[in-house]
């Protein structure tokens, strides 16, 4: 999970990624971080917090939630996953400490915002 940018607005960290993957998703985990039935899966989603959570807009819905062979997850798997990822993006975007979380994140990912 991390505060991160929209893809329309890269120079403000005003969305949130729940990840199945590393935190920054850009590299691979060492270990696969979920799984379901002995199979783990990758993929992530990003919650855009300018729209409301039950609003289309405010989800970018992942590409594909893949298991470690690149197969799609099965249908009932999926949509536990989404749902999962879903509920983890809403609960870290209502914590108190969230404004601290977006600063660190636009520190460690854009710096030159900073200057």
């Amino acid at each position: 999970m991390t505060a991160s940018s929209s893809p329309a607005r890269w120079d403000r960290f005003d969305a949130v990624r729940p990840t199945l993957e590393s935190a920054g998703a850009r590299e691979w985990p060492a270990e696969p971080l979920l799984r379901i039935r002995s199979s783990a899966y990758l993929g992530h989603m990003l919650r855009v917090l300018a729209y409301s959570a039950d609003e289309p807009c405010g989800w970018q819905e992942p590409v594909s939630l893949v298991d470690t062979d690149d197969r799609p997850a099965p249908a009932q798997a999926g949509r536990a996953l989404k749902a999962i990822l879903r509920a983890c993006a809403c609960d870290y975007a209502a914590r108190p400490v969230f404004p601290r979380l977006q600063h660190a994140a636009r520190r460690h990912d854009a710096p030159q915002l900073l200057m």
